[in-house]
């Protein structure tokens, strides 16, 4: 039976059977928390914008599929691989939700069980490295990422992450040109999955540090050195720097990347980075909140008005207590300091520290990678008391034992309110108080079922909370525009353009209510300034055919509706007035 290689004042050797034994435990964890999501149905909160309405997902061709996934569409960043990844598995199981949600099932068992493997590697210490991986598997603050099929990029990156890891403990042990050639490819395929994963050099670094000691190398470091540890002359801190500059260029190209194509979200506001920066304090300490008492999670919190001194100052006091002791207790406990500087370094991409889309002040996804750092200090924190005879073994096994299968628990509990939209909307707005977004996301809910005046009440619920959340305006323009009452449906109209004077489809819904009441220069001079405002919309041109229409010059209006058409082919209506028209 082989077993693995250990070094002077390392641990026992390990057997491979019972390593293996121990990563199917984890993987049935995994599953056996997460298997109900394979009966939940696409949500419509963006899953229709990746998956389930995406054109791209009913194309037949995949180079076609490859190329467009590469230029980008709208989801706010880029990150191709996720877009292909679910565009695959459109092509293996329709647009069957059970299929996406097993790849993301999937992906979350592997992950796990690759955290097991990975720190298993670089520590020998078997049985830390599985409660690690357990904790991960079950904590309810990964409901979001698992069971929503748009974070398959979660799910996806994190894969490529600790895959990367793998490949740079590899590099470690023999430093040639093809294994750091696997780190970078490991780092780019991972940044393609989700554009967070620009903190992967500093957290290289931090392995370094420890558990790999390359920095600094100090052999009375808990817990103790790596089996198989680098052999070869240790590299200065400059060394390492610059060996990272490679995969920190790697990193910063996505940035440049997803800044470039960044698509601004409808309805985002100006953003103060004053008030970011004070967000961002009390974010760290509400995730830590999370992570030890994971209840009250929806799926997005408001992001504040304001925060008080007390409540960002307070924040930062903590925050840097916990950094101090970190610090000074990691001086001979090295796991301490790399797992806090993990969960902080990782956190920082998630922050709302710039603008650029709905703003909220933690999303429980964010947590999926950071969250990481603090297993890894919870783990080998409980794996040290039992090695220093402060807590018996058993004990320690017990007590972590009863904290997966607490957190298990847990997170089958949360999952039950992803079991659809109304559902996660109405429990997040429980949870939340004041949360306008959600209420307009209801709002569409009961749009589609055919409930008008339902969905008036909530988007006019989110707009008492939030008056300048352009979407509902337009939405309750719309509803009153259908129902005939074309004055009050101009007011809303109107009311957007005082906060967007050229707001595209303010714009052209306008002309639409000043043509039902008759006043077609009107009309057509507010078309026109929304076709100059975006040229590349179809909805304007299909509005001035229907008023060409109306006025009997019927070439004209078959002509715009040929330019709508071209400019977005399952344009409907402008598909079935050309038909009507006889092409």
């Amino acid at each position: 039976m082989n077993k693995a290689k250990t070094m002077p004042g390392g641990p026992r050797p390990i057997s491979r059977l019972l390593v293996l034994a121990t990563a199917g435990m984890v993987l049935l964890v995994a599953l056996a928390v997460y298997a109900p999501s394979l009966n939940h149905p696409f949500l419509s909160l963006d899953d229709d914008k990746y998956v389930s309405a995406n054109p791209l997902m009913l194309d037949p061709s995949i180079p076609n599929a490859v190329r467009t996934a590469f230029q980008g569409q709208d989801y706010c960043y880029w990150h191709p691989l996720t877009v292909l990844s679910l565009y695959m598995d459109s092509r293996l199981f329709g647009l069957q939700p059970a299929g996406f949600h097993s790849v993301n099932l999937l992906l979350h068992a592997a992950n796990a069980v690759l955290l097991l493997l990975l720190f298993w590697r670089m520590t020998g210490r078997l049985w830390p490295s599985a409660l690690m991986a357990a904790l991960f598997a079950a904590h309810p603050t990964h409901v979001e990422s698992v069971a929503w099929i748009t974070e398959r990029k979660d799910v996806l990156s994190t894969f490529f992450f600790l895959l990367t890891l793998l490949a740079y403990h590899r590099y470690a042990l023999s430093r040639t040109l093809a294994r750091f050639a696997l780190v970078a490819a490991g780092l780019a395929l991972g940044l393609m999955a989700k554009p967070m994963l620009v903190s992967l050099p500093a957290v290289l670094l931090l392995m370094d540090y420890w558990p790999l000691a390359r920095l600094w190398p100090d052999a009375g470091a808990l817990p103790g050195p790596s089996p198989g540890s680098p052999s070869s002359a240790t590299p200065s801190l400059a060394g390492l720097l610059l060996e990272k500059l490679p995969l920190l260029a790697l990193a910063l190209g996505s940035v440049a990347i997803s800044f470039a194509t960044l698509v601004p979200e409808e309805g985002a506001k100006a953003f103060s980075l004053v008030l970011g920066l004070k967000t961002a304090a009390v974010a760290y300490v509400q995730y830590l909140k999370m992570l030890f008492w994971p209840f009250g999670l929806g799926v997005l919190h408001p992001f504040p008005a304001e925060v008080p001194v007390w409540k960002w100052a307070g924040s930062l006091a903590a925050l840097g207590g916990l950094t101090w002791a970190a610090v000074w207790y990691g001086r001979s406990r090295r796991y301490l300091l790399v797992g806090w500087l993990w969960f902080l370094g990782t956190m920082i991409p998630a922050l709302k520290l710039y603008g650029g889309g709905l703003l909220y002040e933690t999303a429980s996804r964010f947590t999926y990678l950071p969250f990481i750092g603090i297993y890894l200090i919870l783990a080998f924190g409980a794996e040290e008391l039992a090695r220093r005879g402060q807590a018996s073994c058993r004990t320690v096994v017990g007590v972590g034992l009863c904290l997966v299968l607490g957190l298990g628990l847990a997170a089958r509990h949360q999952l039950g309110f992803w079991k659809d939209s109304p559902t996660l909307f109405s429990h997040t707005l429980e949870v939340t108080g004041e949360n306008p977004y959600m209420h307009y996301l209801l709002g569409l809910e009961m749009e589609r079922k055919g409930d008008r005046a339902g969905a008036l009440t909530e988007y006019r619920l989110c707009l008492d909370q939030d008056p300048e959340y352009i979407p509902a305006w337009l939405n309750v323009g719309n509803l009153l525009l259908e129902r005939g009452r074309v004055d009050e449906a101009s007011r809303e109209y109107s009311r957007i353009l005082e906060f967007a004077p050229e707001h595209y489809f303010a714009l052209a819904n306008l002309g639409v209510a000043a043509f039902l009441d008759g006043r077609m220069a009107e009309a057509e001079a507010l078309t026109r300034r929304a076709m100059a405002k975006d040229p590349a919309k179809a909805l304007a041109y299909v509005n001035l055919g229907k008023m060409r229409r109306s006025q009997g010059d019927y070439s004209a209006a078959r002509d715009l509706f040929r330019q709508a058409l071209e400019r977005d082919p399952a344009q409907a209506q402008a598909r079935r007035a050309l038909e009507e028209l006889g092409g």
